[in-house]
């Protein structure tokens, strides 16, 4: 293989790391979701934001302008939406949080608007983008031009993210069973109550 490609694997993988770490009202829903749900809904909203972060990491190495500007003149309605979304899920889950039980089966949601609302979600934040560009542009791109080599680094960030947020959501679902049911109850509060918080914030923001 390509020398070239595995050093834009490798920054791949250290951008979507780096990016990832910080956790923000993605992290909290990917571990309000495992803290309700368990490793599997967890691992899926991974995904769905790995596959996110991919898609904005594609838009800034590719040069895509009309994804790009379509998400930058949009960004308030995007926001809008994004933090409406968040806000009524943290509300629906904090009315909810009596109902989690340990020692009964999880509770059955679909897999797929799993994905889909954690990969919507994340799109919704176009600053995610802007770190892109801001980063891919300090990068020496002009070793190795091709398409490939710009997708080896897009496949990167996505290994990256997903190694973050899949072990943030194992850990997650680990713990879930060490937990008392009561002590459960009131993280899951907490998780609710933040994701709260950051839907208003992302909604405030749209509109000031």
């Amino acid at each position: 293989m390509n020398i070239n490609f595995i050093t834009f694997f490798f920054q791949g993988v250290s951008l979507g790391l780096l990016l990832a770490i910080p956790i923000g009202p993605v992290g909290f829903l990917c571990i309000q979701r495992s803290l309700r749900y368990g490793r599997l809904i967890g691992f899926v909203s991974a995904l769905g934001v790995a596959a996110a972060d991919a898609v904005c990491a594609a838009i800034a190495v590719f040069s895509l302008n009309f994804g790009y500007v379509f998400l930058i003149n949009n960004q308030n309605i995007i926001k809008f939406f994004g933090g409406l979304f968040l806000l009524v899920l943290g509300i629906r889950n904090l009315f909810h949080s009596v109902t989690i039980n340990l020692n009964s089966t999880l509770e059955r949601v679909s897999i797929f608007n799993t994905y889909i609302s954690a990969f919507l979600i994340t799109l919704a934040n176009p600053i995610t983008i802007l770190l892109f560009l801001g980063i891919f542009s300090g990068l020496d791109l002009r070793a190795e031009q091709s398409s490939l080599g710009r997708i080896v680094l897009v496949s990167g960030v996505f290994t990256g993210s997903l190694i973050w947020f899949s072990s943030l959501t194992s850990i997650v679902a680990f713990l879930r069973s060490k937990f008392s049911e009561s002590y459960l109850k009131y993280l899951n509060i907490i998780s609710s109550l933040i994701l709260i918080a950051f839907g208003l914030y992302s909604i405030f923001k749209s509109i000031k």
